[in-house]
C-alpha cells in the first residue's frame, strides 16, 4: 500500500542520521514516552528502547511532557538505578 511505501521512503531518506543505522552506545539510556504522543508515538519510543537494550518508560501526557512530569520520573528512574 501506499502507506508502507511512503514509511520505507522516510526511513531511507532519513537512515543516515537514524539511531537505528548504527549499534547503540549510549550506556544507561532512559528513553520516555507519553501515552498520548501522536507526534512520534509510543511504538517509536519503544522501538528505541529496544535498540538502546531498555525498557521505554511510559507515563501521562503527549508529545511535550509537563516538566515537572517528566523531571520527577526521570529523579525516579535515576535513584532506582542507583
Amino acid at each position: 500500500p501506499l502507506a508502507q511505501r511512503l514509511r520505507d521512503t522516510l526511513e531511507a531518506v532519513y537512515w543516515p542520521v537514524s539511531p537505528f543505522a548504527r549499534p547503540a552506545r549510549i550506556p544507561d539510556a532512559v528513553v520516555l514516552a507519553a501515552e498520548n504522543d501522536r507526534v512520534t508515538g509510543v511504538a517509536q519510543a519503544v522501538r528505541l528502547a529496544d535498540h538502546f537494550g531498555v525498557h521505554a518508560e511510559i507515563g501521562p501526557g503527549s508529545h511535550l511532557f509537563h516538566r515537572r512530569i517528566a523531571w520527577s520520573r526521570l529523579d525516579q528512574l535515576v535513584e532506582s538505578h542507583s
